[in-house]
């Protein structure tokens, strides 16, 4: 893709850990390519296409933040930076900020677009399988990842139907670092995941769930593309009824 073909860039970048490490881009005919990082159960690379009506909009808006000032906006030193290019301009601010003016209707369009992007066709990516009990990870996409096995961590959260937490629990597959017999220490444990790959983990929170209970169900890990390690971070909830 070449910047001629650039309709409006957007990206998102660094805050709590694990960082934000977010890029969507929306090219002149509509197909645009993300990646998710701390997103939902599906976190990688993804790609789709607009259809008309949703493009003229993307256009319409990029056109009237073009014309405007660049805009910054002041944002609090742990939040994550939000990017946003059209044309020549420019907009930075915090990813909590609720832009006015020129640029906010685009901006809103974009943030929409990637939170809704890991349900696009997955081009490289990984995805949380989870019910109360268990809970696995597997390939999505086409194109393979790696993934650092000693970097995956899993958290549970039981919490009644008003949203109290009434239990927690946290487990890994490996200790991210831990000592062989010699006090070396052990580095990441690298694995190929590619169609057809999975992995269920080590699931153990002995967490029991009432009726109307939810189980928040997050992962966290490593995993490796063409243009480095990111870390990730997915996410699911589960009701109690699917025990």
């Amino acid at each position: 893709m070449t910047d001629s073909d650039l309709l409006v860039r957007y990206g998102r970048a660094g805050g709590r850990p694990p960082p934000d490490d977010e890029r969507l881009a929306v090219t002149m005919d509509g197909s645009f390519s993300a990646r998710r990082t701390v997103a939902g159960r599906r976190v990688g690379d993804f790609a789709g296409r607009l259809d008309r009506a949703e493009l003229d909009a993307f256009r319409a808006d990029a056109e009237a933040a073009a014309a405007a000032d660049d805009l910054t906006v002041e944002r609090p030193f742990d939040a994550a930076v939000e990017t946003t290019e059209s044309g020549a301009r420019i907009a930075t601010m915090g990813s909590n900020e609720q832009p006015t003016g020129s640029w906010a209707a685009l901006i809103h369009r974009l943030r929409r677009l990637i939170d809704e992007a890991f349900e696009a066709q997955a081009v490289s990516g990984i995805e949380l399988i989870a019910s109360t009990g268990q809970a696995s990870l597997a390939h999505i996409g086409t194109a393979p990842l790696d993934i650092d096995r000693n970097s995956v961590q899993a958290r549970a959260v039981r919490l009644d139907g008003r949203g109290a937490v009434l239990a927690r629990w946290q487990g890994a597959v490996a200790p991210p670092e831990v000592e062989d017999e010699i006090g070396a220490t052990t580095g990441p444990d690298w694995v190929t995941a590619k169609p057809g790959w999975s992995e269920e983990l080590p699931f153990r929170h002995r967490i029991e769930l009432a009726p109307g209970d939810w189980l928040q169900v997050w992962v966290y890990a490593a995993i490796r593309a063409d243009d480095g390690v990111r870390a990730v971070r997915l996410y699911t909830a589960v009701p109690a009824a699917e025990a």
